[in-house]
C-alpha cells in the first residue's frame, strides 16, 4: 500500500483516495464495454496522478510497485517535483521508497 502525506494524510484507504480510484475504475469499465471484469485493469495511472496533483503531498511513501510509481517516475515532470529520500530493499524482493516534494512551481507535464 502507499501513502500520500502532507499536512493531512491521504492514505490509500482514505475516503478521498477511494473516490478517485472508484471513478477511475468506472471510467475504465465504460471505456471497455462488454469486457469481462478480469480483462479490465483495476486502475490506471490517472488516479495516482490526479491524487498527487490534487493533494500535493509533501511525501510519498510506498512499495515502489504501487501507486503506479514506475509509470509516474518515467515522467520528467514527476521526477523534477519528487526526489527520492530513502529506498529500502528486503530479501523477499520488496522495495519501499520515500519521496519528498521539492518546493517551487509545478513543472510542466
Amino acid at each position: 500500500m502507499g501513502a500520500l502525506a502532507g499536512w493531512r494524510t491521504h492514505g490509500i484507504n482514505s475516503r478521498e483516495i477511494y473516490g478517485l480510484r472508484k471513478r477511475d475504475s468506472e471510467r475504465l469499465r465504460r471505456d471497455n464495454p462488454g469486457s469481462p471484469w478480469f480483462a479490465v485493469p483495476e486502475q490506471s495511472v490517472a488516479w495516482s496522478r490526479e491524487a498527487i496533483e490534487m493533494f500535493r503531498p509533501d511525501y510519498i511513501a510506498s512499495d515502489e510497485r504501487y501507486l503506479h510509481l514506475p509509470e509516474l517516475a518515467s515522467n520528467p515532470g514527476f521526477r523534477a517535483r519528487y526526489q527520492p529520500v530513502q529506498r529500502w530493499t528486503f530479501p523477499n524482493g520488496v522495495a519501499l521508497v520515500l519521496l519528498e516534494r521539492r518546493d517551487g512551481p509545478a513543472p510542466a507535464r
